[in-house]
């Protein structure tokens, strides 16, 4: 198997491949605006790379049938990979690399006086099927770290999961906390 073959997807995600892209635009265009030092573009980068291997090239194929490669992959994704990735501290540099609209509209949220933060999560009964025995829902989790459900503000949206034939609808509980 040559090279490329390896670097080809085992399964095609565009949302990782976006994901991945929009990762290295910014950074590339926030390094025009900041100094960075060649340590920090090095410890991005080969993260990056080791994240974007680990994740979406033939080694995925191996990780779900090799308990070895599956350990390894494990490690990238959950320590090495993002351990590399912020010790360049990219946060500024990516910041710096969005376009100069969107870091204007985000200054001026912040001069406004923007308050609150919302999410939305998927209501599901205790019951339901695509959940396993031992479920429960995340609630404690999110008033652990301040957000509280936002009475009566529950929306409605359909999709087809898993092992369903057609598109079903969905209860969305908003959550909300202040800034």
């Amino acid at each position: 198997m040559d090279v490329l073959a390896w670097l080809q997807p085992w399964e095609f995600s565009p949302a990782l491949v976006l994901a991945c892209a929009a990762s290295a635009w910014l950074f590339l265009r926030g390094r025009r605006v900041h100094h960075v030092g060649a340590v920090r573009q090095s410890l991005f980068w080969i993260g990056w790379v080791m994240l974007y291997l680990s994740m979406h090239t033939q080694l995925d194929y191996y990780a779900e049938r090799m308990f070895f490669i599956h350990r390894l992959q494990h490690l990238v994704l959950h320590h090495l990979g993002p351990l590399l990735v912020m010790g360049a501290y990219p946060g500024q540099v990516m910041r710096a690399g969005l376009p100069l609209a969107w870091r204007v509209r985000l200054a001026a949220a912040r001069r406004a006086g923007a308050e609150t933060a919302a999410f939305a999560t998927v209501v599901r009964p205790r019951n339901d099927p695509a959940c396993p025995a031992d479920y429960r829902p995340p609630d404690d989790f999110w008033r652990k770290r301040g957000y509280e459900p936002v009475k009566g503000l529950v929306t409605e949206l359909s999709w087809k999961e898993h092992g369903e034939a057609e598109e079903s609808p969905k209860r969305l509980q908003y959550w909300m906390r202040r800034l």
